[in-house]
Parts: C-alpha cells; sequence; structure tokens
C-alpha cells in the first residue's frame, strides 16, 4: 500500500462520527436506515461519511432492493495496519 492510499484511509479514520459508523457495522450488517437511528446526523451528512468510508476502501455495500446493507472490510484494516507497521519500521519488503 502507498503512502497516498494510507493517507486517505487514515483521513477517512480522522473523524469521530465516521469511527462510530464503522463500531456500528462491524456490530452486525447495517443498512443507512438502521445507522441514522444510533446516530445524531442527518441523512445526507450520513450518506457523505458512508461514501468517505466506501472510497478508502473500509467499507462495503451491497444493494438491495432499496435498501444497501453495510459491512466492515476487515482485509483493508488489516493491510493498513500492516502499511503503518511497514511505514513507522521504514522498510521496503513490505
Amino acid at each position: 500500500m502507498d503512502k497516498e492510499a494510507l493517507s486517505l484511509i487514515y483521513k477517512a479514520l480522522s473523524d469521530k462520527t465516521r469511527l462510530q459508523i464503522i463500531r456500528l457495522i462491524y456490530q452486525g450488517n447495517a443498512c443507512g436506515c438502521e445507522l441514522i437511528h444510533e446516530l445524531n446526523i442527518s441523512q445526507p451528512t450520513l450518506s457523505h461519511h458512508l461514501k468517505v468510508l466506501k472510497d478508502a476502501g473500509l467499507i462495503d455495500g451491497v444493494k438491495y432492493k432499496t435498501k444497501t446493507n453495510y459491512t466492515v472490510n476487515l482485509k483493508k484494516i488489516q493491510s493498513t495496519h500492516q502499511a503503518l507497521e511497514c511505514l513507522i519500521k521504514e522498510t521496503i519488503t513490505c
């Protein structure tokens, strides 16, 4: 993972609402209509946060009729962790 991709991911994770969204989704597949009830934000704001997380590859969405169910992309989370370790160690072999 290059530094630009890593930066995009950490920018997505730098917002406390997005961290809360990831936590809620991780607790079980969730659609926007379920998330909106747990968060004190408007629907357009939720859509924006979901887009940022999805663009960073941290969540995946599967559309079913009128709803989209979201899941956390655990492989991306793990590769982000590994990339950060490599960056800290400044190794080229990662």
